[in-house]
């Protein structure tokens, strides 16, 4: 034996069958396909409602959906009081880029007193 299994093997080995219908099959076949075909539906049924009845039992509380609409008028006013720079420039203000001068603002660093560290004890 070469170790292939030509039913599972390559695709290439396989050979091409044609689907039995039902008439194709001998009596006692069908019976027990039929047989096997029903069981099975009625243990997944059964699954399903035993899955059904766990998630009623087990269910966690959850939270309802958030509404839209009510826009609260405190946010403007925390936002514009977050703000800790105001004289940032923004990326796409080009005017106002066009009027910084990074020379001066050098100059505004190095003016300011440097605290002078604490003395050591």
């Amino acid at each position: 034996s070469s170790g292939i299994n030509a039913e599972y093997g390559s695709r290439l080995l396989r050979v091409a069958t044609n689907l039995l219908k039902p008439g194709a099959l001998d009596e006692e076949t069908r019976k027990n396909v039929d047989q096997d075909i029903n069981e099975w539906l009625n243990n997944m049924n059964e699954r399903d409602n035993s899955l059904k009845k766990s998630k009623n039992l087990t269910a966690t509380p959850v939270p309802g959906v958030r509404q839209g609409g009510n826009v609260d008028s405190n946010r403007q006013e925390k936002s514009e009081e977050k703000n800790p720079n105001p004289e940032r420039i923004n990326s796409y203000d080009y005017r106002a880029w066009d009027r910084y001068n990074p020379e001066e603002e050098c100059a505004k660093i190095d003016d300011k007193p440097k605290p002078k560290p604490a003395p050591k004890t």
